[in-house]
């Protein structure tokens, strides 16, 4: 699910941006990371989606957050679930159920011992 608060998200012409042929400038550098923008083909969201075949499954919807602008950043959820498969789950129940963690024993590797740095060098 894509959302923006200025609910632009689904019209902006340059939301995406695609570096087709990365390997022309340098064989390491897989991304757009550092690339002119002549480099890049910009898609809106839909062209995205279908000339890229990015995210397939994904939709464009206000998820209903109460307020989710600084400084309050309350991204609760008044009205339930936004749809498109979202469980609205009971917050207090996250986190571990046990808090007592028990590491694995580990043997040691090798012999330790004081160091002095006046005698032992």
């Amino acid at each position: 699910m894509f959302w923006r608060t200025d609910g632009g998200f689904a019209n902006d012409a340059k939301v995406f941006a695609v570096q087709p042929n990365p390997a022309l400038k340098d064989k390491n550098a897989p991304c757009a990371d550092g690339a002119k923008k002549n480099e890049l083909t910009f898609y809106p969201f839909a062209q995205w989606q279908q000339k890229v075949n990015e995210d397939q499954q994904s939709v464009i919807k206000n998820p209903g957050f109460a307020n989710p602008a600084y400084p309050t950043d309350d991204y609760s959820l008044p009205k339930g679930s936004p749809g498109v498969g979202f469980v609205v789950f009971d917050l207090s129940q996250m986190g571990r159920s046990n808090p007592v963690i028990k590491p694995p024993s580990i043997p040691e590797t090798f012999p330790t011992k004081p160091f002095s740095p006046a005698t032992d060098y």
